[in-house]
């Protein structure tokens, strides 16, 4: 039996594997996902309600936010094909409703694509876009065409600064109704929530070796630099990580072959998928099995323990202190590496079971089983090494930042890990008038906020106080310490050494003059002139005086003002009043104290007799001689 003929049975499984994946990489492609969010209908009662809307492909989705708007409806070019100030539309803010943003509600009707209509209503004003479907059909997704129209399409796409999204075609209706013929006023809530922060799966499927070229050269290079970023990415909860193993089996036929023997564990069934460059470097084959199976037990030693990006360092050791390629191997060397991490070497052989025995391992038969895409959307593992990142299949010569950018596009736009933030990796689309957000007149506080794929506008949490508003048109700081902030955006003014302000921290929003003046609290307040208005010193003795925030009132002569009466009242009156009050205080106290004096001499005088009656009473029955002529006196002058 030749070894060349073990070798082509060896392989016919991988070339029956590639067959597979090109397979499914033919069916795959194509895939057109509708990412769909929520609109909520406030107002009016009879539309209430949740709907799910299309969300663009173009644009600025804002991703874990949210946009509270009034919904407008054109009464001319309500397609959005031809600009909206042809017909002076406008989708501006009003300013009676400041709560609210403009959201255009516009037509799909016209020859036009989608995103040359959400270009022309930004112009307009507009805060988001729905555009109402004109075909009873499911949620499609909104694309910019190759084949727009007008043909500039890449210029305008490019400056879309606001969310857009499609509705259907009955919520649609109902909605323009409502707008036209109806109250006029629809209230929604675009929500552009991110989605469940679930941890991103991913698998490495590589071989134990270190011997077989430039392949293996790769795979122990990547080790080497992705170990940091993915344990940080493990211990932070962002990914949940598995490494695997690709092992092949020998034919039965070949089973009993020196080469199969060799190459081989439990009787043929788990082999080493470099069959050619094992026979020509004169070490067993199963020796890198086995070592497989050593890393896949310490993985599952580690998991049990809570503690799987340990893994990484074990096969960063492994492949420093027990490299194949310097000679270095032994068996006992991969229990040595396991211990310095403090896994103990009999329960790591316990994990393994008996690699000779004519039977199936669970660790090395689920390997093989999962190199199989079983027709699914991964498609299978035919060459190492392979990341499979979400069920998507990253092959050949892995680089740290081209991995983790891949990883880190699977994230929902404002959950990725800071790692992902990197001006290597992306760039911060903040710094351009910032992201299309709202921003405060200082610059200092914004409410965008950088991701991997672009940016949110949520109002922020600076300095010890939230904001809160949509992110795109306002954002309004809230609670105790909000009046820090610009003074919360109202109004406060300094003259000399006084300052008065619109804002109060005892309130937890809103502005409000403070005494002495009228406004709005916004904008401006207003002094408010007493004087004029009669509202105080009007006394008749009273002159009074306009001040800033105040008023000033003089009384003529020797007369004093009291604020509480709105009188004047002279200081010698005042003066006697206080020796009047004094002398009242001065009786009251005397008066008191003989009441207090007559009181105690009372209770005295009761207790003596009551003690004197006591003692006559026993001494009838108990006669007392050292007593007894008191109390024979005491019964005489009772009875005289």
């Amino acid at each position: 039996m030749e070894p060349r003929e073990v070798r082509k049975a060896l392989m016919m499984c991988a070339v029956v594997v590639v067959a597979l994946g090109l397979s499914w990489a033919g069916a795959a492609q194509g895939k057109y996902v509708v990412e769909e969010r929520g609109l909520n209908v406030l107002s009016p009662g009879s539309l209430e309600g949740k709907f799910d809307v299309a969300v663009s492909s173009f644009g600025r989705p804002g991703y874990a936010g949210s946009i509270l708007g009034s919904l407008q409806y054109p009464k001319q070019g309500a397609s959005g094909c031809t600009a909206f100030n042809k017909f002076s539309v406008s989708f501006k803010k009003s300013d009676s409703d400041y709560r609210h943003s403009p959201i255009a509600l516009i037509e799909s009707t016209g020859e036009c694509d989608f995103a040359w209509r959400v270009y022309n209503a930004q112009l307009a004003g507009a805060a988001a876009v729905l555009i109402v479907d004109g075909k009873d059909e499911p949620l499609i997704k909104m694309a910019d065409s190759a084949y727009a129209s007008p043909p500039s399409s890449a210029k305008y796409v490019a400056n879309i600064t606001i969310p857009s999204a499609l509705v259907n075609k009955t919520l649609g209706d109902l909605l323009r109704t409502e707008l036209t013929t109806g109250s006029g006023q629809v209230n929604v809530k675009l929500e552009w929530g991110e989605a469940p922060t679930e941890p991103l799966i991913y698998e490495f499927w590589t071989i134990s070796q270190d011997k077989c070229g430039a392949n293996c050269d790769s795979q122990v290079e990547f080790v080497q630099s992705f170990r940091g970023v993915a344990q940080n990415l493990e211990k932070g909860g962002y990914t949940v990580f598995t490494p695997h193993y690709i092992v092949w089996f020998c034919p039965p036929k070949f089973t009993e072959s020196k080469e199969c023997k060799s190459q081989c564990l439990n009787n043929g069934r788990y082999c080493s998928p470099d069959p050619e460059d094992n026979f020509e470097s004169g070490y067993e084959g199963k020796d890198v099995v086995t070592e497989n199976l050593r890393q896949l037990c310490v993985h599952k030693l580690l998991l049990e323990r809570k503690k799987p990006w340990v893994w990484w360092d074990y096969v960063a050791d492994f492949h420093l202190r027990c490299s194949m390629k310097e000679g270095k191997y032994t068996h006992d060397c991969g229990d040595t590496v396991a211990g310095f991490l403090g896994l103990n070497a009999t329960d790591i052989h316990a994990c393994m079971g008996d690699p000779d025995a004519d039977a199936d391992n669970l660790l090395l038969k689920a390997e093989q089983d999962g190199q199989a895409g079983n027709g699914g959307e991964r498609g299978d593992i035919v060459i190492t090494p392979t990341l499979v990142i979400s069920d998507k299949l990253y092959k050949g010569k892995l680089e740290n930042g081209a991995v983790l950018k891949a990883m880190c596009s699977q994230f929902a736009e404002g959950t990725e890990p800071s790692l992902c933030m990197g001006h290597e990796l992306q760039t911060n689309d903040c710094l351009d008038a910032n992201g299309g957000c709202w921003a405060d007149a200082s610059g200092l506080v914004t409410a965008c906020r950088d991701t991997f794929k672009g940016r949110v506008c949520e109002c922020p949490y600076y300095q010890g106080v939230q904001f809160k508003g949509d992110g795109y048109q306002s954002c309004t700081p809230t609670g105790e310490y909000r009046c820090s902030i610009n003074n919360a955006g109202c109004w406060q003014e300094t003259r000399g050494n006084q300052t008065f302000s619109a804002c109060s921290g005892d309130k937890p929003e809103g502005c409000e003059c403070p005494a002495g003046f009228k406004g709005t609290g916004v904008d401006a307040c207003e002094n408010i002139d007493e004087c004029k208005a009669k509202t105080k010193c009007q006394c008749s003795d009273c002159s009074c005086t306009d001040t800033w925030g105040s008023y000033d009132c003089q009384c003529a002569g020797d007369l004093i003002y009291l604020a509480d009466n709105d009188a004047c009242v002279r200081k010698t009156t005042l003066e006697e009043k206080g020796v009047l009050w004094f002398s009242f205080a001065v009786v009251g106290l005397a008066v008191v104290s003989l009441i207090v004096v007559a009181i105690i001499v009372y209770k005295y005088r009761v207790r003596s007799y009551m003690d004197s009656r006591i003692r006559a009473t026993l001494a009838q029955y108990m006669p007392l001689d050292s007593s007894s002529q008191d109390i024979y006196r005491h019964l005489q002058e009772e009875s005289g």
